[in-house]
């Protein structure tokens, strides 16, 4: 195979340098969580650096062969080399793994999920990276096992520890599944390499002698392949362990785990079962179109029946993997690139959903999808899912119908979004669908309770009599519509409408 060695430190830099990160932040105090938090972010941007400059040194008129190739020997006991390199295939990969740990630290510098531990939880998205990309850069069998297997037990711990209410049964099923499938994988390796002399564990020297194992072989250690990969994919039907990860899961590790970890699987796949095994490939390519086909259907249908929308995301990553395992299945280079394709938009598009959902979530504290109806009616601005409304006394005038001798009644000059005018009534009012302002809040004193009222037109009225108070808050929760409005600023000795 064609290598490219110039720059060959451009790979273990970008790999390693967020060990690095891990290191410096050991020695930073617990109790330092800005601190802690600045370390990981710059840790991530200087990696990402690394990774642009990755970019713009691949030969693209050469992206077929191996660039940035270094190779020194590792474990020679059982003769594997650290061998690492990228081509092609594996470039984008590598590269989306830090974009997407850059994203991931800057959503988390103010969303650490309960219960807390900065420190604790940013060095192990730093180690995640570095499992990731390791796994792209591999070109060893045993170096691509380690890195494979590196990002498991972060994973595991941030779903166990940081996840939702059944985070103790999903990390556990997680960690089974994967153990399971890479146990099945190690056992596939070793017998490649014994079938092929026992001589090296390095990816293309497999590829020059894969082909020469017998065929019955090649078919039962590509089944342990298949195994170990489709797990990670996941592949029906060993896509169980998914939703339930996805949903406890935080939304860090959500967005990793859709984004990254899913394509460990595939890359698997395009990168070492079907070019190492060419003859079994071709013997299990017609059940591995069969099952995506079952995966894309199944969790299409899934999507349909599922109310959490962490779930439904969830379901649609078991379709959409399918279709990329449908493009692998072709074992033609058209298939393989469709695949890689699909695999990097997949990674970016879920990703943002899953932030999204994790957005969603922090703002109703529900995921229940039939709570969150009319979202885009209620809110069309783009203010990030949080409606905040301030009026002040100079958009307030008096009420034509108030008297001389009562207690002034206030208007908005202009509707508030989402607020509409009672035909029988010369005030702006809230939707019937939510409550009369649950909680009130008065800012500048505490004696003050403001006294409600009940109009012939079936209008609540909160009357602030406390001449002393300048300012007014009242914050709504308004669940049965989903929608959240606060600091209705008033001015003193102000009516408050709203329907019963």
């Amino acid at each position: 195979m064609d290598q490219l060695r110039d720059a060959n430190w451009v790979l273990s830099v970008g790999t390693f340098l967020p060990l690095a990160g891990v290191l410096v932040m050991l020695f930073i105090p617990k109790a330092e969580e800005q601190l802690n938090k600045a370390v990981a972010l710059i840790t991530a941007l200087a990696t990402l650096g690394v990774g642009v400059y990755t970019l713009t040194q691949f030969d693209y008129d050469q992206a077929g062969k191996m660039q940035f190739v270094a190779r020194t020997n590792w474990i020679s006991v059982i003769k594997s080399t650290y061998y690492v390199g990228i081509d092609g295939i594996s470039l984008p990969l590598y590269f989306l793994s830090m974009v997407i740990t850059v994203l991931v630290m800057i959503y988390s510098w103010n969303h650490i999920p309960s219960p807390g531990n900065p420190k604790a939880f940013l060095m192990l998205m730093l180690v995640l990276q570095t499992g990731m990309a390791g796994t792209f850069m591999a070109q060893d069998l045993i170096l691509f096992f380690v890195f494979f297997e590196l990002v498991l037990l972060p994973m595991y711990f941030m779903i166990g520890v940081w996840g939702g209410e059944n985070r103790q049964y999903a990390s556990l099923k997680f960690f089974l599944y994967t153990m399971f499938g890479s146990a099945l994988m190690l056992v596939a390796f070793l017998a490649l390499f014994f079938k092929t002399g026992a001589e090296s564990f390095a990816i293309p020297y497999l590829v020059e002698h894969g082909g020469a194992i017998a065929k019955t072989t090649q078919v039962w250690i590509f089944a342990g392949m298949f195994v170990g990969f489709a797990v990670k994919v996941p592949m029906f039907p060993f896509h169980t362990w998914l939703p339930d990860a996805h949903t406890q899961a935080p939304t860090q590790g959500s967005v990793i785990l859709a984004a990254i970890l899913l394509k460990l699987g595939t890359y698997g796949f395009i990168r070492i079962a079907i070019p190492v095994l060419p003859e079994a490939a071709k013997e299990w390519a017609p059940w591995i179109g069969l099952l995506a086909v079952i995966g894309i259907i199944y969790g299409a249908l899934g999507c349909l029946a599922q109310t959490d929308m962490k779930r439904l995301i969830a379901f649609s990553s078991v379709a959409h993997m399918g279709f990329v395992m449908l493009g692998i299945s072709t074992l033609t280079s058209f298939g393989m690139n469709a695949a890689v394709f699909g695999m990097v938009a997949h990674g970016l598009i879920t990703g943002m959903l899953f932030f999204i959902a994790g957005s969603v979530k922090e703002r109703y504290h529900t995921l229940e999808i039939a709570r969150l109806g009319g979202m885009l009616k209620q809110m069309p601005k783009p203010v990030g899912f949080s409606v905040s409304v301030q009026w002040h006394r100079s958009v307030f005038r008096a009420s034509p119908d108030s008297g001389v001798n009562s207690p002034q009644s206030f208007r908005p000059t202009a509707p508030p979004p989402d607020f509409r005018k009672r035909p029988s009534a010369s005030t702006w009012s809230l939707p019937r669908s939510a409550p009369c302002l649950p909680r009130r809040t008065c800012c500048g004193s505490t004696s003050a309770r403001p006294s409600v009222s009940r109009s012939p037109n079936s209008i609540r009225t909160a009357t602030i009599t406390d001449t002393a108070i300048t300012t007014a808050t009242f914050t709504t929760s308004m669940r049965s519509s989903g929608w959240h409005g606060r600091l209705f600023s008033l001015p003193s000795s102000s009516s408050v409408f709203c329907r019963t």
